[in-house]
């Protein structure tokens, strides 16, 4: 049996991330917003999902959004953001 598993990413501003184990190493990871990696954890994932494998993260500051007036269609202006765990996952 093989190993399966994804990297859970919190960037310097919190944006949480992911990326299957094999694609790219935390270090190497950019998120959307052009920083790189703050913190990670990997999360086995071989005999099936477990959520309580996680890192239950905080949320910092919630999405904010807005709805255009127009055609109802609901906008992103800021992704929310997490605070960056001190006891599990690893530290960059």
């Amino acid at each position: 049996m093989s190993f399966e598993g994804v990297y859970r990413i919190l960037c310097k501003n919190g944006h949480l991330g992911s990326s299957d184990c094999y694609s790219v190493e935390p270090e190497e990871y950019i998120c959307h917003c052009g920083e790189s990696c703050a913190w990670w954890e990997l999360v086995d994932q071989t005999n099936g999902y477990d959520p309580k494998s996680e890192t239950k993260l905080k949320i910092d500051k919630p999405q904010e959004t807005k709805m255009c007036d127009c055609c109802g269609e609901i906008k992103v202006l800021n992704r929310e953001t997490y605070k960056i765990p001190k006891k599990r996952g690893h530290r960059i």
